[in-house]
């Protein structure tokens, strides 16, 4: 593993959820608001809690961080990415119990791929990057 990642579920600015108090959203509010998630993520288990299929998506996380910030949506982004937007009041926080969990990071490569030097020397400083980051 390289890292874990926090991720949350956030609203835009111009989303209703906005301007209400976490109190204020219900898990039936959001189990009905239009959602947008990533393109692989389609049995995810936090997803259980919308009441119907997502309605929006992207392969990317930046391209699910704009349909989130159209306001026509909510979505779960890994903190990292929404700070900033959240520092310009841009995005929301939904703070709930239910909606939170972490991800683990790890990088992938087969076998037969570290045969090549140049994959072991990129596997390697990818690794030892995270290393000093994340003490």
């Amino acid at each position: 593993m390289l890292f874990c990642e926090d991720i949350f579920l956030y609203c835009s600015d111009t989303h209703p959820f906005f301007n209400q108090s976490d109190s204020k959203i219900s898990l039936n509010k959001i189990a009905n608001t239009s959602y947008a998630q990533r393109d692989y993520y389609k049995s995810m288990p936090y997803y259980t809690v919308f009441s119907r299929p997502a309605s929006a998506s992207s392969a990317q996380m930046e391209g699910l961080l704009h349909l989130i910030l159209t306001g026509r949506y909510i979505g779960f982004l890994p903190s990292n990415l929404a700070t900033p937007w959240a520092a310009k009041k841009r995005l929301k926080r939904i703070e709930l119990d239910q909606m939170s969990f972490s991800a683990n990071i790890h990088v992938a490569y087969t076998e037969e791929s570290l045969s090549l030097r140049m994959m072991q020397l990129f596997r390697k400083s990818v690794i030892d990057a995270h290393k000093t980051t994340n003490k």
